[in-house]
């Protein structure tokens, strides 16, 4: 009776996925976090490039204007508007001034599932532009 219950592999298959499928679940949602974040990233430095080419053509933008529009850009992320930060300052370098946009995102401790077990700390957007006199 024995050997025939350790030859019986009925409910192998069954044993196997549970081991695997947490794994597996652990690093969809890893993957899942990790994109989520770069895009976020990328999004923030794409509205930081678009806020300082603004200023670059529009010589008579004022910070307050280039930050008004790249918070326009960001306007589209479902993210925790309390965390984001959009700052636009004049940059005089000799002849040439230069607009300078830095948008941050301080990204949640345990990502946005809450259970992330790193901080991924901060995205951040940032460009700088001549404006053209």
């Amino acid at each position: 009776m024995r050997r025939r219950l350790m030859r019986d592999e009925r409910g192998a298959a069954a044993v196997e996925f549970a081991l695997v499928f947490p794994v597996f679940i652990a690093m969809l949602i890893a993957i899942i976090e990790l994109a989520t974040f770069f895009w976020t990233r990328n999004t923030l430095q794409f509205a930081a490039e678009e806020a300082a080419r603004l200023a670059m053509v529009n010589t008579a933008a004022t910070p307050a204007a280039v930050q008004a529009a790249a918070s326009a850009k960001l306007g589209t992320l479902t993210l925790d508007p309390a965390r984001l930060t959009v700052t636009a300052v004049l940059d005089p370098a000799g002849v040439v001034t230069f607009m300078k946009v830095t948008t941050r995102y301080a990204w949640p401790n345990g990502g946005i599932t809450g259970i992330l077990p790193v901080d991924l700390g901060e995205a951040v957007g940032e460009a700088r532009m001549p404006m053209v006199q």
